[in-house]
């Protein structure tokens, strides 16, 4: 009975690895925003559609993957989908949050629209 109970113990507390999530490639088309800004959209309330304060690097729209979804590149830390376009857009269409002001602004024009394969982790 003392064995059972101690296996039992051991078995609980033994570590158990969770599986590597798939990721999925994506032919992506980017482009890049800044809220809230009074350039080009005044009285925004800089939240974003899941109720947070975007995170330049972090936050990225997209109209169909659930909030949360995390989308890779290369070595760079991922983002996460917390926003929405709010358009029907596809799935391969994602718009990166760059910062807020006016240099924010300048960078989301310069950066204008690109093409990169992603990666969209399947949960």
């Amino acid at each position: 009975m003392i064995r059972l109970l101690l296996l039992t113990v051991i078995l609980a507390l033994a570590p158990i690895e969770a599986p590597e999530p798939e990721l999925i490639p994506i032919e992506a088309k980017m482009s890049f925003y800044c809220s809230p800004c009074n350039i080009c959209c005044p009285g925004s309330s800089g939240l974003t559609a899941s109720g947070i304060i975007p995170i330049a690097g972090v936050t990225v729209s997209n109209d169909v993957l659930p909030f949360g979804t995390k989308i890779y590149r290369g070595e760079e830390p991922p983002w996460i989908v917390q926003d929405r376009f709010g358009g029907n857009n596809p799935i391969e269409r994602f718009d990166v949050f760059v910062g807020s002001g006016p240099e924010a602004h300048q960078r989301a024009l310069e950066m204008g629209r690109q093409t990169w394969t992603v990666f969209v982790e399947s949960k």
